[in-house]
């Protein structure tokens, strides 16, 4: 019976001291809040320094692109400044692309200057004289004279006034409206500012 009993205080000393330890750790922590594992470092979140990006209607727009061209006959020389339009059109088929149009400003030797507007893809009409209609930035639009300047067989070209020419110099924005074979008119956007030829 002894023996018993020995054990049986033994055994409530042993639980006393696991409740009683388990009792003081719990005390010990009461006072602070449960920490989880990922709370254990601080996050630091870093600004973002990086430009936010720019959307895709701010685009870069088409710049003037330069050419000299010497006469190897006479040896003058003109000068050519080319601008594509900053839009695109979808032609009818067989033109099954979108297609834009360019400008294309030259002064020769003499002190004349040129300026066409050549389709990239697609047939203009112009039955030898026609008008084209020309808005710049917020004036009034005009009607501008053009004559047929294509090579032979392809409707691609058209000269317009020179007085245009040095409008485009200054001008921020210009529309300008074509007429395609059996597409209508179609409307061009262009930024020519600081042609120089």
């Amino acid at each position: 019976m002894a023996k018993g009993m020995i054990r049986t205080v033994l055994g409530l000393m042993v639980v006393g001291a696991f409740v009683g330890g388990s009792i003081a750790s719990y005390e010990n922590h009461a006072d602070k809040a449960p920490v989880a594992k990922s709370q254990t470092k601080p996050v630091v979140q870093k600004a973002n320094t990086q430009p936010a990006p720019q959307s895709a209607n701010l685009e870069s727009k088409p710049t003037w692109e330069y050419k000299t061209f010497t006469d190897p006959i006479d040896g003058t020389s003109s000068k050519s400044a080319f601008l594509d339009s900053a839009n695109t059109v979808k032609l009818s088929f067989p033109y099954s692309d979108k297609t834009a149009i360019m400008l294309r400003a030259t002064k020769f030797s003499s002190g004349n200057t040129r300026l066409d507007i050549v389709a990239l893809s697609g047939q203009l009409t112009c039955r030898q004289l026609c008008t084209v209609r020309v808005r710049i930035d917020n004036q009034e639009p005009l009607g501008i004279g053009a004559v047929d300047d294509s090579t032979p067989g392809k409707s691609d070209t058209l000269n317009l006034e020179k007085s245009l020419v040095a409008k485009l110099a200054t001008a921020n924005k210009v529309l300008i409206e074509v007429d395609f074979f059996t597409d209508g008119r179609k409307v061009f956007e262009f930024y020519p500012k600081g042609l120089t030829l």
